[in-house]
């Protein structure tokens, strides 16, 4: 067996980078949208997921009709849809990425508002929202943030999933 000399080898990475750089396209960054606070303000703690149609779904921490935090659906193209504004009994300040589970509906926490200490909610992909869960101080546990819904399995979200978020709402202490 052969072995490859220092320069044979840095010629091949060579020729491995400038082929990898013809052959992919160049990436560049456009800014689709930004936030006027009626639609929306400082969309931290987040990720923003795509859904089936395309559109891209995400919260704001802020701004919104009630200045308590948004949930939006934007398009590629920039055209941004507010789907829900928070108003403080259903939560505010929502914290963390969407999880969209099989049914379509989206569920997600907030940090603050219900009773005081944050909620976890579930939205069908036209804004209806429920509230599943107000979560009290020292019961169970107090302002869920980002990640809360990373641990979940995939039977778990099946469960989530059968949740219709058009129900009627009931508070779960």
């Amino acid at each position: 067996m052969r072995k490859l000399s220092l320069s044979k080898i840095t010629g091949i990475i060579f020729v491995f980078c400038a082929a990898t750089a013809i052959i992919t396209p160049a990436q560049t960054f456009t800014t689709l949208l930004n936030f006027n606070g009626k639609d929306g303000a400082q969309p931290y703690r987040t990720a923003l997921i795509q859904g089936p149609n395309g559109k891209l779904y995400g919260t704001t921490v802020y701004g919104g009709a009630h200045r308590d935090g948004t949930v939006f659906a934007i398009t590629s193209g920039g055209t941004l849809t507010r789907l829900h504004s928070f108003n403080g009994t259903d939560g505010t300040n929502p914290s963390g990425t969407l999880v969209q589970a099989t049914n379509g509906n989206f569920y997600g926490t907030t940090c603050c508002g219900g009773v005081g200490y944050g909620t976890v909610f579930a939205m069908t992909s036209r804004g209806t929202v429920r509230t599943l869960h107000k979560f009290h101080n020292g019961v169970m546990a107090a302002t869920p943030m980002q990640g809360w819904f990373k641990p979940l399995t995939e039977t778990s979200t099946e469960q989530l999933s059968t949740e219709d978020p058009g129900a009627a709402a009931t508070d779960v202490e």
